[in-house]
Order: structure tokens, then C-alpha cells, then sequence
């Protein structure tokens, strides 16, 4: 993982954190729970595009989840274009 983007994971936490706990003043299970869907909609690889103003779009959550299936390390680093051709390379070496 690139270190842009753990930075960025670090920063969707802290988001979900603050969201959590100071806006809505929620604690325990809750709190968690509504954490993970903040940090989840956050990290998602189209707002770390848009976060990060790529040239390129990201993968499509379908393309990072084919990837991961074949086992492509890392899909979350690639583009749109360049996922698409690796994954067109590993189905046509099988």
C-alpha cells in the first residue's frame, strides 16, 4: 500500500472518529458500527480519487474485486485502465 494512501486511511478514521463521537455524541456498539460505515464510504477508492485529484480514475469496486479473486497484490494502487489490462493478463495466462 502506497503511503499516500495510508495516509489517507488515517485521515478517513480520524473523520469517522470525530463524526462519531462529537457530532452525534454516541458511545459503545453504536458508535462503532457508524465508525465503520463512515470509514468504509471514505476510503473508498473514488474518494481517495477524488481526495487526491488523480489524472486517472480508480478501479471500480467489480474490477477490485476480481483482482483481489485472481490475486493481484494491491489492486487499490492501480487505475481504472492499467487494473483492467492486468487483470486481462492474468485471464490470459490461465
Amino acid at each position: 500500500m502506497n503511503e499516500k494512501y495510508e495516509e489517507h486511511l488515517k485521515k478517513c478514521w480520524g473523520f469517522a472518529e470525530k463524526s462519531t463521537e462529537e457530532i452525534l455524541q454516541l458511545e459503545g456498539n453504536l458508535a462503532t458500527n457508524i465508525k465503520i460505515k463512515i470509514f468504509e464510504k471514505c476510503v473508498s477508492p473514488y474518494h481517495y480519487f477524488l481526495e487526491n485529484k488523480q489524472q486517472e480514475p480508480p478501479p471500480t469496486p467489480k474490477q477490485l474485486k476480481l483482482a483481489k479473486k485472481l490475486g493481484i497484490k494491491n489492486p487499490e494502487s492501480y487505475t481504472k485502465e492499467t487494473i483492467s489490462q492486468k487483470i486481462d493478463e492474468v485471464l490470459s495466462n490461465d
